[in-house]
């Protein structure tokens, strides 16, 4: 094959990776965008009701907490960046990753608040747990979405591999998040070390890990299936235009 030619043929797959990518970008955080209202809506509603079940200060401080810190992230980032009152199309992909990054805010303070309650204060878990709710709900409608748009892949061989790889690492840490989290508990007893509370760490862990990885292999297979769909649907169009 001529010099030209193979020069041509990456320049293409090159421009083709970029407008898969660009259209995954914005279709993701105009996603998020309206997730994020979902989620803080859901997450003033567990509030409300706390309040209502009039439950302790500590018990609801974490909902006001995620609140505040998607409406803080969401003001300061339209404010610095001019971005209130009418907005056209540039304006609005500006804003939607905004949104974007507020609903990332209340998803991490979310996840890290739950833990390290549940953690430290058992009995009560059942009151932290709700609030991790909101942020699940939004995540798993974003993903059901981001599959059928074709929104989840690998992207090409090389980021195949690597993407693998931080997907293991990221399974490894989060099995022994979860083991820990559900078996720590009975790893000491009255003071004493017990050995099956390590083996249910391991079990807890390698079910949640192996459940994990191949739902997420599972998810990113299909969702490069539907991203290949959309692309060649792209490229018969612009063939029919020419």
């Amino acid at each position: 094959m001529p010099v030209g030619g193979k020069a041509g043929g990456k320049g293409m797959k090159h421009t083709m990776k970029k407008m898969v990518d660009e259209r995954i970008s914005k279709e993701s955080n105009a996603l998020l965008a309206k997730l994020y209202w979902v989620a803080l809506v859901l997450q003033i509603a567990v509030l409300i009701v706390k309040l209502y079940l009039q439950a302790e200060m500590l018990r609801w401080a974490l909902d006001v907490l995620i609140i505040l810190a998607g409406l803080g992230v969401m003001i300061t980032l339209r404010t610095v960046r001019s971005l209130w009152g009418k907005k056209d199309e540039v304006l609005k992909e500006m804003d939607n990753s905004v949104l974007s990054t507020s609903f990332g805010a209340m998803m991490w303070i979310a996840l890290l608040g739950t833990f390290l309650l549940t953690f430290g204060d058992r009995e009560n878990s059942t009151w932290y747990a709700p609030s991790l709710a909101p942020v699940l709900i939004a995540s798993g409608v974003y993903t059901v979405l981001a599959i059928r748009r074709g929104m989840v892949l690998w992207g090409g061989e090389k980021n195949r591999r690597d993407g693998k790889k931080r997907l293991g690492k990221a399974t490894v840490l989060g099995a022994l998040f979860f083991g820990i989290v559900m078996g720590a508990e009975d790893c000491f007893v009255d003071g004493a070390f017990r050995f099956h509370g390590l083996v249910k760490i391991l079990i807890m862990g390698a079910g949640w890990g192996g459940f994990f990885y191949g739902l997420m292999s599972l998810v990113i297979s299909r969702g490069e299936k539907a991203a290949n769909k959309a692309v060649a649907a792209t490229e018969t169009g612009e063939e029919a235009e020419e």
